[in-house]
């Protein structure tokens, strides 16, 4: 099952499995997927919006999927990445406007049926290399019920963001990367692209939806933060230490070869697999990094295990070591409770007295509160939420009648656009320009840099206090007023030098 992201200005983006900014990325269990930056170009005119949006990432993705809320009913189509590569020719600044400091869905096709009455699937369609649906819903759990059903996990900790939108009664654009696009499209979203969405839908203003991408702000009892069973048969980013709990310096340095991880089929508390610690050593410590926590909380750590001998464990978790449990040869559970004290925490696993023999451990997971529930199918894929705690780089070209602002951001370029050169910045596979441009507009590229903290609202941007050109845009971005004057000013200079040499000449063979 995928899990939910929020991410930003170039829409969200992830593998499939996680969702963030003016819209949800969502990587798949056991992926790794880092968010870097995001791009849009908005072209509003009339009460009608366009947006074309992408995004730049790092990372493993086998599948690729988007959730973007738009205001009214959308229209679904592929883009194309020259588009912002013609934009950045455009815009490259000779000067620019800067604020003084920077503020800082996946496998399978998608099913039109509904889960209830309470989620409506519009439509379906191919666009790409994407499967997309478009959705809307009048209760936010039913929604999330429509998203896990079709392989999206989205986090409880982020509802309230979904919630957000049903309650203006917004649509979803749905869209994953189609299993036998990877055969084709799998090099470029590698190297961290993917093809850009164009979405058309009604809106008074322009708009950007980025409150989608902002951080998670709830925190229940109970929650799963992070399970894993090892069914996917990796190692999903545990490694070990030599130390023992308590140890520090030259003592936790690992010795190569001393402690073996993989995966196993021989023995499983939970599913098929566990993970299988082979030691040579007395001691050892398994440790990992659990991501999606709130600071001054308490949480549990669990686990099964199960060893051909008798030794005994230890978990940690945030710094705090747990008492010492006994070991044996049928599957045991041990817990421990733990405070973390920031977003994120280490947790830990110490053994000792298995020398040479074989350590089992499975369904192990990380759950809000101080008791212990059922293990859960794994919870947290290996995406490292970066675009959290990271600022991200965030980009936006806006076509309009009038030059437009928002607090925060730095304008970087502006001015008017000849309807020639914007139909000429990118043409589709059809052979037609991305836009019909039936007139001049004005062009403003806004850019900087947040983290999810700081995505709290949806961007409408309004109209800047003036027109004035900014970094190289001016007279001959369709400015007219400055295009006269500069051709002619110069003209009318030298047709007066003219009349006055011939004036002159005449009254002197007057003379």
């Amino acid at each position: 099952m995928k899990k939910v992201i929020l991410a930003g200005l170039t829409l969200i983006l992830a593998a499939a499995g996680t969702v963030y900014a003016d819209g949800m990325v969502i990587p798949y269990p056991g992926r790794i997927i880092n968010e870097t930056g995001q791009r849009a170009v908005i072209w509003h005119e009339g009460k009608r919006e366009t947006l074309v949006i992408s995004t730049k990432f790092k990372g493993d993705p086998e599948e690729f999927a988007w959730i973007i809320p738009v205001p009214s009913m959308p229209q679904v189509s592929a883009g194309k990445d020259v588009l912002f590569t013609a934009l950045e020719d455009l815009t490259r600044p000779a000067g620019r406007d800067v604020y003084p400091a920077p503020l800082g869905l996946g496998m399978g096709s998608i099913s039109s049926d509904s889960v209830n009455r309470s989620v409506t699937v519009w439509s379906t369609a191919v666009v790409d290399i994407y499967d997309t649906a478009v959705l809307s819903a009048t209760d936010v759990k039913a929604l999330r019920e429509w998203l896990e059903s079709n392989g999206y996990e989205y986090p409880a900790t982020r509802e309230h963001l979904l919630k957000s939108y049903t309650d203006k009664n917004w649509y979803f654009v749905a869209a994953k990367v189609k299993a036998e696009a990877l055969g084709y499209a799998g090099t470029s979203l590698r190297e961290g692209h993917a093809t850009p969405l164009v979405i058309s839908f009604d809106s008074e203003q322009p708009i950007y939806p980025l409150k989608i991408s902002g951080a998670a702000a709830t925190w229940a009892i109970g929650q799963k933060i992070a399970g894993f069973s090892w069914e996917d048969g990796s190692t999903q980013q545990w490694s070990w230490s030599r130390s023992a709990a308590g140890q520090s310096g030259a003592e936790m340095l690992p010795v190569p070869g001393a402690v073996q991880l993989s995966v196993t089929n021989n023995e499983a508390f939970h599913g098929k697999r566990s993970l299988l610690v082979s030691p040579s050593i007395n001691e050892f410590r398994l440790i990992r990094t659990i991501y999606n926590l709130q600071a001054n909380r308490d949480y549990t750590l669990s686990l099964y295990i199960k060893a051909a001998g008798s030794g005994r464990i230890t978990l940690g978790g945030a710094g705090t070591i747990g008492e010492e449990e006994s070991a044996g040869t049928e599957w045991k559970r041990v817990s421990m409770v733990f405070r973390s004290k920031t977003n994120n925490a280490q947790v830990e696993i110490n053994g000792s007295g298995f020398p040479g023999e074989s350590v089992y451990i499975d369904a192990l997971q990380v759950e809000g509160g101080k008791e212990v529930s059922e293990f859960k199918d794994e919870v947290e894929s290996k995406y490292t939420p970066s675009n959290v705690s990271s600022s991200q780089s965030m980009e936006l070209y806006i076509f309009a009648d009038h030059k437009k602002s928002y607090p925060g951001f730095a304008t970087d370029y502006a001015g008017y656009v000849t309807a020639k050169n914007i139909e000429k910045l990118a043409v589709g596979d059809d052979g037609k320009p991305w836009i019909d441009a039936k007139k001049k507009m004005y062009l403003t590229n806004l850019s900087r840099t947040m983290t999810a903290a700081q995505m709290t609202e949806d961007l409408v941007l309004s109209d800047a206090p003036d027109n004035k050109t900014v970094g190289g845009a001016g007279a001959w971005a369709g400015d007219g007023v400055r295009v006269w004057m500069v051709l002619l000013i110069p003209l009318a200079v030298e047709v007066y030098a003219v009349y006055w040499y011939i004036k002159k000449r005449r009254t002197q063979w007057k003379g």
